[in-house]
Formats: structure tokens, sequence, C-alpha cells
């Protein structure tokens, strides 16, 4: 491990995060893999119904998916500090970064609030 270098690392933990992040998805209540009767179309009562039936499926991919898209950022970062600021094109790719960091805390708030949803619904306030 101490003869690989901080990209190889990093770019490691992008793919892992990428991975994570997807599997996730697919495994997600009401999406691809879990529970088919779902549709995109569904009411949101549907989906909250959904996802307390499969509450432990739901917590683990919310969970997994959250770290999996913290791991992603980490990943971007490291190509952020690689990129010159010279060009054009370094400067179309830290503003894809920044973009992309948006995006993924916001899918990170999703999660978790899927995560606290399904949790408020199995065991209530307290």
């Amino acid at each position: 491990m101490s003869g690989m270098s901080a990209t190889k690392i990093s770019g490691l933990i992008l793919i892992i995060g990428a991975v994570l992040m997807v599997l996730a998805t697919l495994f997600r209540p009401g999406s691809y893999l879990i529970d088919l009767d779902f549709s995109s179309d569904a009411r949101l009562v549907d989906a909250i119904t959904t996802f307390v039936d499969n509450a432990l499926i739901t917590h683990l991919t919310s969970l997994f998916g959250a770290a999996g898209m913290l791991m992603m950022l980490f990943g971007f970062f490291s190509i952020r500090q690689v990129v010159g600021f010279r060009t054009a094109s370094d400067a179309f790719i830290r503003f894809g970064i920044l973009l992309a960091t948006f995006g993924l805390t916001l899918l990170a708030l999703n999660q978790g609030l899927n995560h606290m949803t399904v949790h408020y619904m199995t065991h209530g306030a307290d």
C-alpha cells in the first residue's frame, strides 16, 4: 500500500464510490430490481409504502448510496487538484466538478430523507 500514489488511491476510491452508488440505485425499493410493481408515476403514498415495506433494504441502500456519493466527491476533488488553471478546458473541468458536487450533495440529502422517512414510519417520532 505504501507503493501506491495518492492519485491511484483517489482513482480507486472514485471507482468504488461509483460502483456503490450504482448498486444502491439498482437495489433501492421501487427501482429496477426490488418491488417491480412500483412505477415512477406512483403517488407519494405508494412510494413511501414501498420504502416502508422494504425498510431494511431502504436503510442499506440509502447508507451505501450516500457513502458512494461521498467517495465520488473525494475522487472528483482529487481530479480538481491535478487540473491546471490556465486553459479553457481546465475551467470547464472545474465547472463540471462544481456542478457534480452540487448534484451529488442533493442526491445524498435525498438518500438521507428516504432513510429518515422510513425510520419515522417504522419507529415513530421517538
